[in-house]
C-alpha cells in the first residue's frame, strides 16, 4: 500500500522538492533551529522547540493536521531523535535517567473524531519507541475550544484556561513528564495543560516548531 500511495502522491521535500523524502538529507542538516528555552512560563520548568516554524515546516505541519499526511510521522521523529542526539546529548541523557514520560497534548473527542487522529499522540507514540521513553495519555481535553490559529495571544491564553484536566482513570501522575506538541507559539496551550498536574511533578514542554 505504500508503495502505491507514493507512487500516486509521491513524496517530495518541503524544502527543496527532492523526491523520495518530506525532508532530505541534505536539508535536514540545514534546517532553522531553535535555543533551548531555560526560563520558559510557569508552570513549565524546560521547554524545548526543536525547529523554526519556517513556510516550510508549516506547511508540513498544517498538511499533517488538516490533509492527514500521517506519513510524516516517522520522518518527524526521526528528525527530533536527530537534533536531540546531535544538539541535546546531555538533556536526552538526563530525560532518560530520570525516567521522565512522554504525555501528548489531547484533542477534544470532537475533534479527534472529525481528523480520525491527534496529531500529537501519533508523534508521542512515535517518539516512545525511538526515545525509549515511556508514553502515557494522562489528560483529557474537556472544552472544545476554537483552532488557535487565528487568535491573538491573550485571546489564546483565555481560550484555553482550564480547558484540560488529569483523565480520572489513571493512577497519580509520574514524577517527570514531557508535554508533547506539534507546534508551541504563546505557549498558552502547554502552560494550561501543565498546570492539570500537582506542583511536585517536574513539567517540560517538547514541541516541534516555534
Amino acid at each position: 500500500m505504500s508503495l502505491f500511495l507514493d507512487l500516486i502522491f509521491p513524496k517530495n521535500c518541503y524544502y527543496c522538492g527532492h523526491q523520495g523524502y518530506y525532508f532530505c538529507p541534505d536539508c535536514q542538516k540545514k534546517l532553522p533551529t531553535r535555543p533551548l528555552v531555560v526560563s520558559p512560563p510557569q508552570p513549565l520548568v524546560g521547554l524545548l522547540s526543536l525547529f523554526a516554524y519556517d513556510r516550510s515546516f508549516r506547511r508540513a505541519i498544517l498538511d499533517l493536521k488538516y490533509r492527514f499526511v500521517t506519513d510524516l510521522i516517522p520522518e518527524l521523529s526521526q528528525l527530533v531523535f536527530c537534533k536531540l542526539n546531535s544538539d541535546y546529548p546531555n538533556l536526552f541523557s538526563f530525560w532518560r535517567s530520570r525516567s521522565f514520560v512522554l504525555v501528548p497534548v489531547p484533542l477534544h473527542p470532537f475533534r479527534q473524531n472529525w481528523r480520525g487522529f491527534n496529531q500529537s499522540a501519533l508523534i508521542a507514540s512515535r517518539l516512545s519507541q525511538i526515545l525509549q521513553l515511556d508514553c502515557q495519555n494522562l489528560l483529557i481535553r474537556r472544552l472544545n475550544t476554537p483552532s488557535q490559529t487565528s487568535l491573538s495571544p491573550s485571546a489564546r491564553s483565555q481560550n484555553v484556561d482550564s480547558a484540560f484536566s488529569l483523565s480520572l482513570s489513571v493512577p497519580p501522575p509520574p514524577a517527570n513528564i514531557i508535554l508533547v506538541d506539534d507546534v508551541y507559539t504563546t505557549g498558552s496551550t502547554l502552560v494550561s495543560a501543565a498546570k492539570c498536574f500537582p506542583s511536585t511533578v517536574n513539567v517540560w514542554g517538547l514541541t516541534l516548531a516555534a
